[in-house]
């Protein structure tokens, strides 16, 4: 270390070490060397020494005291090191200690809105138990926000309740549709053929007028109606000769009031018909009826837009019997026990009824041949068409004619006038039918011309016995039938 005191023998000694070794004798000069003596050497060694001793002295007193001068700025530097340290880490400190107290609220403030979500769905939840109603909406809380997001529900939503359609109001002297549905359900279970006898039918109407009180079986006046006063309409129905008749003509003439047909209506009908039984089979499924239109519009109400515009809502009686139409006519076929149709000639032959019974059969035996007839012949009288004249080129099969006589069907399987009997003595009997055909060389395969058809005596007998094809107003009957009744008690 530099800075001690050091001895002058020691200064002497290294001195003289140094100069004979540092010049050699060959490079001395020998004159100026070799006068010297010892003493003068030691003297001029010990001078040297002395000055080289101070010149030391003062590079290490110079030294220490830049030593020291740089231990004090080192010192100083450290101790702004130490005070800016110090500074920052009070700062830190006075910085996390409001971190920490910023958190504890944000901490509190969260617990709090969780808190208050919760109470929100419970309050959501209390309401909907209380009200009976079904949360349809999903409830979300994430975090402290509680959502009810309408656009995403649990379940599905039910469809919005269409305008209440009004009931149909009930007549004392019309059935409703309703009621002829029910009818139609036990006319079908004691006669399935669609033909009863007329006895059955008036004991069935009786029995609906013992158990019709609250339930409304029958309108008011048919559930009053006598013995005497059924056995007068549905005798009405019943040929001569016969005491059958086919159910499904009672139904169509209970059925009124709905819109007559007219003979083009009910041959555009049948071509719309026709249009969907691609097939040819002569049935239509339900599907296929409910794409037809009938020989009247039939199109449903806007119960919404009548609903909107503050219109009265009446009851569609005329759409309503329209899709009763079907269930009064369906039957199941027997390649297909559970599949529904409907035999659309048929039905339409039940509607072609007329005041006139003449023009209802005219219009029944378009509907079988398809073709428009002759209509002015149907407003003479049935003794007069075999001396008129009849201008036409059409022409009746006689498949066509037996179906109009026996209403539609081949066979109904029982022994009445509808069905297609071979007893000779029978007017309506197809035996006879071929035979009268077969007078003017027609038959089966060969139609009979209609100025011959309505001329022959026999067919105009089978036109003259029929009374399928009359329109009966029962609702007449029936009124004047409760007026006496009410004139009597008065």
């Amino acid at each position: 270390m530099i800075g001690g005191n050091i001895p002058p023998a020691a200064v002497t000694d290294a001195w003289c070490k140094l100069s004979f070794t540092s010049f050699p004798a060959s490079s001395a000069r020998p004159g100026r060397f070799e006068a010297l003596t010892t003493k003068e050497a030691v003297a001029s060694q010990a001078a040297v020494g002395d000055g080289k001793k101070t010149e030391r002295y003062k590079i290490q007193l110079e030294h220490l005291t830049a030593v020291h001068l740089e231990e004090q700025r080192l010192k100083f530097r450290i101790e702004l090191i130490r005070h800016k340290a110090t500074t920052v880490i009070r700062e830190l400190k006075r910085k996390s200690e409001a971190l920490d107290q910023l958190m504890i609220e944000w901490s509190g403030k969260r617990f709090q809105d969780e808190v208050e979500s919760i109470e929100q769905l419970l309050e959501v939840v209390r309401q909907a138990i209380e009200n009976e109603e079904t949360i349809m909406e999903t409830l979300t809380i994430s975090g402290g926000d509680f959502t009810i997001e309408e656009d995403v529900v649990m379940i599905e939503k039910p469809p919005t309740p269409r305008p209440v359609t009004p009931p149909e109001e009930t007549m004392p002297d019309s059935f409703t549709v309703v009621q002829l549905v029910n009818l139609k359900k036990q006319l079908a279970e004691i006669a399935p053929s669609g033909v009863v006898s007329f006895q059955v039918l008036i004991q069935k109407l009786e029995e609906f007028q013992s158990i019709s009180y609250g339930e409304e079986l029958l309108p008011s006046h048919w559930a009053k109606a006598s013995h005497e006063m059924l056995e007068e309409i549905v005798m009405s129905l019943v040929p001569s000769g016969s005491e059958y008749l086919d159910w499904y003509h009672f139904l169509v003439l209970v059925a009124l009031p709905w819109p007559s047909a007219t003979q083009t209506s009910l041959l555009n009908t049948l071509r719309r018909f026709k249009a969907v039984d691609t097939a040819k089979t002569g049935y239509v499924t339900w599907e296929q009826y409910c794409d037809v239109q009938l020989w009247y519009n039939s199109e449903p109400h806007n119960y919404d837009a009548l609903h909107d515009s503050n219109i009265a809502v009446t009851y569609d009686r005329e759409y309503k019997l329209r899709m009763a139409i079907f269930t009064l006519f369906k039957e199941n076929l027997k390649e297909k026990k559970n599949l529904e149709v409907l035999d659309y000639v048929t039905m339409l032959l039940h509607f072609c009824v007329d005041t006139n019974p003449v023009l209802g059969f005219m219009k029944a035996l378009s509907v079988a041949t398809g073709y428009q007839l002759p209509l002015s012949i149907a407003h003479e009288p049935v003794e007069m068409l075999a001396d008129g004249n009849i201008d036409s080129d059409y022409e009746i099969p006689l498949d066509a004619f037996v179906r109009v006589l026996h209403l539609g069907k081949a066979s109904l399987g029982y022994v009445h006038r509808y069905r297609e009997t071979t007893d000779p003595t029978d007017k309506l009997s197809k035996d006879l039918l071929v035979k009268a055909y077969a007078r003017y060389q027609a038959g089966p395969n060969k139609p009979l011309p209609i100025s011959v058809f309505m001329k022959d005596d026999i067919i105009l007998d089978c036109i003259r016995a029929s009374k399928r094809f009359k329109l009966v107003d029962f609702r007449s009957i029936v009124l004047l039938a409760a007026e006496q009744g009410l004139a009597m008690e008065g």
